[in-house]
């Protein structure tokens, strides 16, 4: 039986909401320091304004104040950038993608590209709500969106087939 998603991509908004779920899930410490230094720098200034006069407050602690505040603003901002520039040079997460999976293993139809992989080569997939991110190393991984799965088939047709050949599902 082949299981087919058809017409699947993600929008820059949905590949940064999935990249940060599966992070979440997967290392949520090195994430955390996405929400950590802003987090750090309001709760900082908020502390100062509450408690000290702001010249005062320059003077105590004016290195600490423009540290987190810097921090606080480039970090969301440099991992916003670098997801923008992840998405852009990934021509094929923006045109409609066709998954096709059998028990020969995994083909992908887009305009960008063709190509087919065995099981062997799958490593394992993540399922985050209604999308899933299925790896066949740290660094390569294809988007699939459960939405988008082929009548009749469905999310536990996917799964079963996936258990079949061990590929781990988390």
């Amino acid at each position: 039986m082949e299981i087919v998603f058809e017409n699947v991509y993600l929008s820059f908004k949905e590949y940064v909401l999935l990249n940060l779920r599966y992070s979440f899930k997967t290392k949520p410490l090195l994430v955390g320091r996405l929400f950590l230094f802003p987090l750090a720098a309001a709760g900082l200034w908020i502390y100062v304004l509450a408690n000290l006069q702001l010249s005062e407050a320059l003077q105590a602690l004016g290195l600490q104040l423009a540290l987190f505040t810097l921090l606080g603003i480039f970090t969301p901002v440099s991992a916003w950038r670098g997801f923008r520039r992840n998405y852009e040079s990934t021509k094929f997460l923006q045109a409609p993608t066709t998954y096709r999976f059998s028990d020969e293993g995994v083909r992908i139809d887009s305009p960008f590209l063709q190509a087919s992989f065995p099981w062997e080569t799958i490593r394992d997939l993540h399922v985050v709500k209604l999308q899933a991110v299925l790896l066949s190393s740290d660094l390569t991984g294809f988007f699939l969106d459960f939405r988008c799965l082929k009548a009749p088939s469905t999310k536990a047709d996917f799964l079963a087939l996936l258990q079949r050949h061990t590929i781990p599902v988390n």
